[in-house]
Order: C-alpha cells, then structure tokens, then sequence
C-alpha cells in the first residue's frame, strides 16, 4: 500500500464504495462539498484526522468512517441518517 498522507481533490463531489478503503497512511482529504459517499469509503483509513467536507449529505452510508480511529471531530448537523456501524 502506498504511503499516501494527503490527498487534494477539490472538484470532487462524489466518492465510491471502497474508494480509499483501507489506506492507512491518509490523514487528510481535501474534496469539494461532496454530494455521495459510498459504503466503506474510508473504511480502515485509521490514520484519517481531517475527513472531507460532508456538510451536504443527508445520509451517511454503512462503515463510511468505520476504522478510522484518528478522528477529530465530525460534524454530523443536519444528518437524517447514519449507517449502520459509520464510525
């Protein structure tokens, strides 16, 4: 796996399932105000501190942040919904 700490991806609004699945060296993303996060995208990302901009999704999907024990802090205002086992 390769040692990626930062990544910039500013017009990014939409993020994959399993699409930083398990990259444990991240501790930063940079996105867009994303408008989709997929199922387990940063599962296992237990180095993430600095998640990406999620202030405009309703939703958060099922293991999103599952892992990523580097967290610090989240802002979950004006979420409807949180899946199962996010964090």
């Amino acid at each position: 796996m390769p040692n990626i700490t930062k990544i910039n991806v500013p017009n990014v609004i939409k993020i994959g399932d399993e699409s930083v699945y398990n990259l444990v060296g991240l501790e930063e993303i940079t996105t867009g105000q994303l408008t989709s996060l997929g199922t387990k995208a940063f599962m296992g990302c237990s180095s993430l501190k600095v998640p990406p901009d999620i202030s405009r999704l309703v939703t958060l999907p099922s293991y999103a942040f599952n892992g990523c024990a580097a967290l610090e802090s989240i802002d979950l205002t004006n979420k409807e919904a949180v899946g199962s086992y996010t964090f």
